[in-house]
């Protein structure tokens, strides 16, 4: 797919972006931007599927190699920034650690520290955060799939059954994300839970398609085909409407209600962008050609 090239050499051109070593923006905000891109790899060159991880996977291994070389040299520098702000949520950021040395197939020298930063807390929060608990598990240190549910059970019962929430939205393919750490394993939920979370999908991703947002319609693409629902007719628009705009414009642009006119276009397109590449990459993995 033509499109998905496209958002590969968009990607390519501002990997310098992603690495910690490199533009001088806040030390966390470089950590969230490598985790979000490192979470995105997970899922792209995991095996299985009809067509396996395919070109996408071999892209994903290569880009996967070049930010563990970076990631490799910037302990230091991470060690301040976690000790500085130790909350659930900032160790949670960690994931770009056992991400990449579960796509490498190499630890870190630092590998110890990272294992020390995101089990030793011992405040409430730290045994509920749903984020936190998924870095452990693609450390290998503790599955985090019960709590994903329970984050799941959460969110289908304070969600407005007539009105979509971005809030809740993200939270759900979050949730399933979590739950099928990125597609490596089957949902395993009850049956009510898989019907409400693929109608729920369905209908927020559409509302988000007809208003535009394709970083959340594509988020929306990602949960649904990796916890194995089928290709609907949604599905195939929202691809087709990110392939449409990645042929047009080279990458993925923000919802207006995630543009910040202050910042500049890597800021504003990476997510949307990592996103949309994601989508492509599930829906050619269930229909290769």
């Amino acid at each position: 797919m033509r499109a998905g090239r496209l958002l590969c050499d968009w990607l390519d051109s501002h990997t310098e972006s992603f690495r910690l070593s490199g533009p001088k923006t806040s030390t966390l905000e470089r950590l969230r931007r490598l985790s979000e891109f490192t979470l995105v790899l997970v899922g792209m060159t995991r095996t299985g599927g009809p067509s396996a991880a395919g070109r996408y996977g071999a892209w994903a291994q290569g880009v996967a190699n070049i930010l563990w070389r970076d990631l490799h040299n910037a302990e230091e520098e991470l060690r301040e920034a976690v000790t500085t702000w130790s909350s659930p949520q900032t160790r949670a950021l960690l994931l770009a650690f056992p991400a990449l040395e579960l796509i490498t197939g190499r630890l870190f020298d630092n590998h110890t520290w990272m294992v020390r930063a995101v089990t030793t807390g011992t405040r409430r929060e730290d045994h509920s955060n749903v984020n936190l608990a998924f870095t452990r598990d693609l450390a290998g240190l503790h599955d985090c799939h019960t709590l994903a549910l329970t984050e799941l059970e959460r969110i289908r019962s304070t969600a407005d059954p007539y009105a979509v929430s971005v809030q809740s939205m993200y939270d759900l393919t979050h949730a399933i994300f979590y739950a099928t750490r990125m597609g490596r394993r089957r949902p395993a939920w009850t049956g009510d839970q898989a019907t409400w979370a693929h109608q729920r999908l369905e209908k927020s991703g559409a509302a988000c398609l007809h208003e535009h947002d394709l970083d959340l319609a594509a988020e929306s693409v990602m949960s649904l085909l990796m916890a194995g629902c089928p290709v609907s007719r949604y599905v195939t628009d929202a691809v087709h409407a990110v392939a449409a705009i990645a042929e047009a414009e080279g990458s993925i642009p923000p919802h207006a209600r995630h543009h910040d006119a202050a910042s500049d276009e890597f800021t504003n397109r990476y997510h949307a962008t990592l996103t949309g590449l994601a989508a492509l990459a599930e829906y050619e993995r269930r229909s290769p050609g």
